[in-house]
């Protein structure tokens, strides 16, 4: 392999291409974009700082500068792979009572912070038709090799990434302005050329001896959701960035909860009551925010941001504004 070809693996390797179409495809689409959204954590005894690649954000109605209602943050984690590597994932073989997925949770929508109150399971009809799975593996076809390092690693960018925005998210909505709080989304998102799999309902040890080509274990599919739990250093993470960044006006909240229990709403899920549950580290509530991420084929990158897009247009339209 020459130097003229080895500089261009290098530079396509390091996912630099990939990030910059990602962030034309956001902006042709009315978000603004940032490279990078940056967070801390701790690596051993140490804070260190870390990034995930892109962040997007745009408000509704999108298209729209007047009257604004809402706001919407993709995170964008790239990972560009080599031709000839897949990523396949494993199926969720739960009975859905058992399922460690809930509907409406791969995006957040989040009202509690607001007199702006969303339908009830106002972007559930997203997640319906999409395939949950669970752990996923990185298979090179070329050099017969199979591990799962960079999936995870981006994952794990996403995942200790959220509560740093998700904090500052609150902080906006939770002193008195002029303009009054409104509900936000957030979506996290795993953006890789790799063509992604999902293993077949028959898929077994048998299978994979007999077959000659991953389309006989496994199915394409554009995009997929996949699960990631809160572990014990997590919710230690979750802790302390609450603990160290949340910031609020007590009686602005009480004054949206009290409005929001006239609603009808339920006690936990007011404003104060989710913070205490967020800064106690309270893993039902941590299981809300950070267990569903997107994983999508680049291909078909513009196709899911027109669902997201589509998705909370119509949470958003069945709002109950205070005015």
């Amino acid at each position: 392999m020459g130097n003229n070809q080895k500089w261009k693996d290098k530079l396509l390797s390091s996912s630099f291409p990939l990030e910059f179409e990602a962030m034309s495809c956001l902006a042709d689409k009315g978000f603004s974009v940032s490279s990078e959204f940056s967070y801390s954590r701790l690596d051993g005894d140490v804070h260190k700082d870390f990034s995930v690649d892109v962040e997007a954000m745009a408000f509704t109605p999108f298209g729209e500068e007047n009257n604004l209602t809402g706001t919407v943050h993709l995170l964008v984690e790239c990972k560009y792979r080599k031709d000839g590597t897949s990523w396949l994932f494993l199926p969720d073989p739960n009975d859905p009572e058992f399922s460690p997925f809930t509907l409406g949770r791969t995006i957040r929508a989040v009202d509690n912070f607001s007199k702006d109150i969303l339908p009830p399971n106002n972007v559930v009809s997203f997640d319906e038709n999409l395939p949950f799975c669970f752990k996923g593996v990185e298979v090179d076809l070329f050099n017969a090799s199979a591990h799962d390092k960079e999936i995870k690693h981006g994952l794990n960018q996403l995942h200790y990434a959220l509560p740093t925005m998700l904090a500052g998210e609150i902080n906006s909505s939770s002193w008195v302005s002029p303009d009054p709080s409104q509900p936000f989304f957030i979506c996290p998102i795993l953006l890789t050329t790799a063509p992604i799999y999902l293993a077949k309902d028959s898929f077994s040890i048998d299978l994979v001896k007999g077959a000659s080509d991953i389309e006989e274990i496994a199915d394409r599919v554009p995009y997929l959701v996949t699960y990631h739990d809160v572990s014990p250093d997590f919710i230690r993470h979750c802790v302390r960035e609450f603990s160290d960044n949340l910031a609020f006006d007590v009686e602005h909240l009480n004054d949206i909860g009290n409005y929001r229990l006239s609603k009808g709403e339920h006690e936990h899920l007011l404003p104060l009551k989710v913070i205490e549950s967020l800064l106690s580290g309270r893993v039902s509530e941590l299981k809300t925010y950070f267990t569903q991420y997107i994983v999508c084929d680049w291909q078909h990158f513009p196709e899911l941001v027109d669902n997201l897009k589509k998705s909370i247009t119509l949470a958003m339209r069945g709002a109950d504004s205070e005015t």
